[in-house]
């Protein structure tokens, strides 16, 4: 990748904890990997250099996690405030997945990318029933496909390219309807 972005003249930046960016609405905060996390690690701790990032958007509190694994995500409810209205939950469900992390997270949306019939039988049980335990709605790319978060933080939903079940919706439904023509929600 470096030697395509050199030829394309894509300037490179490599990210750490502590990096903050914004892009109109959107604020980013890295949480992981930290600077001093050795680049050159074995193949079962290398899914710990993880780029994991907080994003503050108008949908809500988004944490984009990579496939940490619990020692990472021990590291990281050290340090940073790891809340989440949405989160993608590491490692595609992995059993590595640590229920005190989910906890800390306390996301009302937990995505799970796992590819269909995957032979690691991703996502683990404990990791979505953890996540039902917190009340979290669970969507699923093994069940459900292409999965698109649509909404503002107190009306969350989800598109997706197979249907399971009828739309979810997350946070208040009084007053709200779907609209006959542009499918969107109105009052």
């Amino acid at each position: 990748m470096t030697e395509l972005a050199g030829a394309a003249d894509i300037p490179l930046m490599e990210l750490h904890a502590g990096h903050e960016m914004t892009f109109g609405a959107v604020g980013l905060r890295v949480l992981a990997p930290s600077r001093d996390l050795p680049t050159s690690l074995s193949a079962d701790a290398a899914n710990d250099r993880s780029l994991v990032m907080r994003a503050r958007t108008p949908a809500g509190t988004i944490l984009f996690t990579g496939d940490i694994e619990a020692e990472a995500q021990a590291r990281i409810m050290r340090g940073e405030d790891v809340r989440a209205d949405v989160l993608k939950v590491p490692h595609h469900g992995s059993r590595t997945t640590t229920p005190a992390f989910l906890r800390a997270v306390g996301p009302r949306l937990a995505l799970v990318s796992a590819g269909s019939d995957n032979t690691f039988g991703h996502p683990h049980p404990t990791v979505t029933s953890t996540l039902a335990a917190l009340g979290a709605t669970v969507a699923r790319t093994d069940l459900e496909g292409d999965v698109v978060i649509v909404g503002t933080a107190a009306d969350l939903r989800t598109v997706t390219s197979r249907r399971r079940a009828p739309q979810t919706r997350h946070g208040p439904t009084p007053g709200w309807r779907r609209g006959s023509r542009s499918g969107r929600w109105a009052r």
